[in-house]
């Protein structure tokens, strides 16, 4: 995300991993109220009401699957590549 100050620059490569583990620990400890109020604040003022629900939509998404991973509902890649041609084959 070019223009993320979250996103640290360094040598070993780490840096965007340490901002996606600190981001979830942001979203984990704020109220939803709260991060729908950061996320408005961040965006430009020239963002469209479809602009902000799109975006409030995709962290709210994102909360649900880390959630989800949280309780242990989550597949592993291997489980994922067996389910994808089930997925293909549903009418």
């Amino acid at each position: 995300m070019p223009g993320n100050p979250a996103i640290r620059r360094d040598r070993t490569g780490y840096g965007r991993l340490l901002a996606i583990v600190e981001w979830r620990f942001t979203l984990c400890a704020m109220s939803s109220k709260e991060i729908a109020i950061d996320l408005v604040r961040k965006l430009p003022d020239e963002a469209s009401l479809m602009d902000i629900a799109r975006e409030i939509e995709f962290v709210a998404g994102i909360r649900d699957g880390v959630a989800e991973f949280d309780r242990g509902e989550s597949l592993t890649a291997e489980q994922l590549l067996k389910e994808i041609p089930v997925w293909a084959t549903a009418k």
